[in-house]
């Protein structure tokens, strides 16, 4: 029974984050290595580890497979004030701090430093799992990390450590029994509440997302403005931003609106070209250069940054953008349209890998991110179907009428083309799953029968 409950909560922390997986890992390997390093205590590992890991295949191949994760990232990783409650980051007042329980685990460490205490393995694991999980908090891995992840993630699961050793340490020393220390324990935790209290109602009032110039807030009152061209609905046309106002909140309001924020999490495709795109939109000078990626991503309307910045002043002065709206409480931005806009899901007279002609009639419907149709009345030899989604694998694409399969071809940008026959009337462009996710699949099921199945069960424990 309890094989099958740590089997279960190993995998619903891979399900509900890739790190929190990770954590319950490398803690359930430190655990059994304390017992040494043995022929058996590795197979321990395996069986504890590969259950879960079945259980979770179907959404974790794939993950591991597909992911831009592993691309070097080093993000923000608290210093040793932080931990100890003095400095503020971007994000607040001792963004990664612990206070009280840090300046609490000193002399319990001088403690522990005594020989005797070292032969308790709870204990001693305790401590190993806290130099680890500190290790990675304090950036450890320097460029190592896994996109997205900084190392003040880390930070739970590190105060979790350490209030599990300082109790055990106190328990061990007998400490626990002694009034006067429980007694100075008390007062400083008081004291830590107090201190915390006044911590979080400061970082509520000057770093929220809730107070008025909060992005929030910003999005709250801009989507009371009747001029405010944006609604939630899958429209052909792309919002282009990523690293302003809308890219951190606008889905939150819209989650239909497509736009260009959307690419940047872990499974992006194709990192150059959105980088490409973001330099060129908002620090080139030249509006012509804007245009091309414009054209590329479909980007209907964008943001520009303050009113005397180099790109609000490029738009401004062609004729071929127009300025939709302001905003300046808090945060100062003006709001463009593209007036030539091309769509996501478009006829073009002609496209290869790093150009496309002009469009052509054509009507679309995309119900769900995942299935996007265009119909046409006709098409030429050298017309192209462009899908302006990054490629992936499992994407395809067939013909309307006689559902012949299309291959797809990837543009310099990272897109997809195809090229229909001069019968062709639509193209549907959809998802299907790969092989990837196929053997994912089976591979849960071969670990809910392992788990579920007595006799199985009885297989893999006769290997420990």
């Amino acid at each position: 029974m309890d094989f099958i409950l740590f089997s279960l909560i190993f995998s619903a922390g891979i399900l509900t984050h890739i790190i929190i997986g990770f954590v319950i890992g490398i803690l359930m390997i430190i655990r059994i290595l304390i017992e040494g390093l043995t022929m058996r205590n590795l197979k321990k590992i395996l069986l504890f580890g590969i259950i879960p890991m079945l259980l979770t295949a179907f959404w974790l191949l794939p993950f591991l497979l597909y992911s831009t994760s592993h691309q070097s990232s080093f993000g923000y990783a608290p210093n040793i004030g932080f931990i100890f409650g003095f400095g503020k980051c971007c994000w607040g007042l001792q963004a990664g701090g612990i206070g009280i329980l840090a300046y609490i685990i000193i002399p319990l460490l001088a403690i522990f430093a005594l020989k005797k205490y070292w032969k308790n393995k709870i204990i001693l694991f305790t401590f190993i799992s806290l130099l680890f999980i500190g290790f990675l908090l304090f950036g450890g891995l320097r460029g190592n990390y896994p996109y997205g992840v900084d190392p003040v993630r880390f930070i739970l699961p590190f105060s979790i450590i350490m209030i599990l050793f300082i109790g055990m340490v106190l328990f061990e020393s007998k400490l626990n029994k002694n009034k006067t220390v429980i007694l100075i324990l008390s007062f400083i935790l008081v004291f830590g509440l107090i201190w915390n209290f006044n911590i979080i109602n400061k970082n509520t009032n000057e770093y929220s997302y809730i107070d008025d110039y909060s992005r929030f807030h910003i999005m709250e009152n801009i989507l009371k403005e009747d001029d405010f061209p944006i609604k939630d609905q899958f429209t052909n046309f792309r919002f282009g931003t990523n690293h302003f106002i809308f890219g951190e909140t606008i889905n939150f309001f819209m989650p239909k609106a497509s736009q260009t924020f959307g690419y940047q999490d872990l499974g992006m495709l194709n990192k150059e070209s959105l980088n490409q795109m973001q330099d060129q939109l908002w620090n080139s000078e030249n509006s012509n250069n804007s245009i091309y990626w414009l054209d590329w991503y479909g980007i209907k309307y964008f943001e520009s940054e303050g009113w005397n910045s180099n790109s609000t002043k490029k738009f401004k002065a062609d004729d071929r953008f127009k300025e939709v709206m302001r905003y300046s409480n808090g945060y100062s931005f003006v709001l463009f349209e593209y007036l030539d806009a091309k769509q996501i899901i478009t006829l073009v007279d002609y496209a290869n890998e790093s150009s496309l002609g002009k469009e052509k009639n054509f009507s679309w419907e995309r119900e769900n991110p995942d299935r996007a149709m265009i119909r046409y009345n006709s098409i030429d030899e050298n017309d192209a179907v462009l899908f302006k989604e990054f490629y992936h694998k499992s994407w395809k694409a067939k013909e309307i009428v006689s559902e012949e399969k299309l291959e797809i071809a990837k543009t310099e940008t990272g897109f997809m083309a195809v090229y229909p026959g001069l019968e062709s009337r639509g193209v549907l462009f959809y998802q299907s799953r790969t092989i990837e996710e196929v053997i994912g699949i089976l591979l849960s099921l071969i670990g809910v029968s392992i788990l579920c199945i007595p006799m199985l069960r009885k297989k893999f424990f006769k290997l420990v």
